[in-house]
């Protein structure tokens, strides 16, 4: 509600990892004196059912720089084994960002329901004593009901006590948004003019932002108020956000559509990239006068 409004102070209503604006600067270390593994942690340890057709992910707190893994120089490396053995070809991606680390996993091909996975990760660098090593377990379980375009999410039965269909009202999982840079463009199969990238996962999706899309960079340059710039990044990736989140929810109610939905939001977003800091910027400026006069 408070989107449009402008020069008011917006609470992000997202898991976001973007913190520029917010707070103070993160200064990353050159290397990490800290990579930890977080979450929900029970018996101290963290445990994470995963149905066996998906991916998953899990996050990690640490202060080292963004471009840690893949700098030119005194770059760190990350290694993943599963019970034991050396999986780094079940990484689908590892992202860092302003002291997080969000790492996506695939399960290996025939998992099944009811297997066990001791899952390990390392921090190898040269330039620290000791590696951090992380443990983390997961409980196969119960392939998902497979949906066109489906975003991950399990789909919730209807009581068998109840008599009728049971509509359940439709929500969405909370968004990861990772913030991409031009370095990281062709990684993320992005350009210059390209906004927002979905990724489903099992907890219902990543959302790689390009922050250095042409469109914003040009809105920002004519921008000299500081707080100005930060509040059109905030409302360039929250808008963004909500776009793509419309998308999925469309095509995920209209199941006789065979769409690719990752690229559909790829698709849209760039379409309206253009017009959208305008558009923000104009609904902000309306006035009740203005709408009586154009009606």
């Amino acid at each position: 509600t408070k989107l449009f409004i402008a020069g008011q102070e917006i609470s992000s209503p997202f898991n976001t990892t973007y913190t520029a604006g917010q707070g103070e600067t993160f200064e990353g270390k050159l290397h990490p004196t800290f990579f930890k593994l977080k979450g929900k942690f029970k018996n101290g340890k963290l445990v994470k059912a995963v149905p066996c057709n998906s991916s998953f992910r899990v996050q990690f707190d640490t202060d080292v720089q963004n471009d840690y893994f893949h700098r030119p120089s005194e770059a760190g490396s990350f290694m993943l084994k599963m019970d034991g053995v050396i999986r780094t070809d079940l990484i689908q991606h590892l992202s860092l960002y302003n002291g997080q680390a969000n790492l996506t996993v695939s399960l290996p091909a025939g998992a099944v329901d009811g297997d066990t996975h001791i899952f390990e990760t390392e921090i190898l660098d040269d330039y620290i004593v000791n590696s951090f090593e992380n443990f983390f377990y997961v409980n196969v379980i119960q392939a998902e009901e497979s949906r066109a375009g489906g975003t991950g999410v399990p789909h919730r039965p209807t009581d068998s006590k109840k008599s009728g269909n049971q509509q359940t009202p439709s929500r969405f999982a909370i968004p990861e948004i990772i913030p991409v840079k031009k370095d990281d463009w062709e990684q993320r199969g992005m350009d210059r003019f390209s906004a927002l990238v979905y990724v489903p996962t099992d907890e219902g999706g990543d959302y790689y932002l390009n922050m250095e899309n042409d469109y914003l960079l040009t809105e920002l340059k004519c921008i000299r108020d500081q707080s100005k710039i930060e509040l059109t990044k905030a409302r360039y990736i929250y808008s963004m956000a909500l776009i793509g989140m419309s998308i999925i929810s469309y095509y995920k109610n209209k199941p006789n559509i065979d769409v690719d939905i990752p690229n559909e939001v790829k698709r849209v977003s760039s379409m309206i990239s253009p017009v959208l800091i305008p558009m923000l910027d104009s609904m902000a400026a309306l006035e009740i006068d203005n709408t009586l006069n154009a009606a």
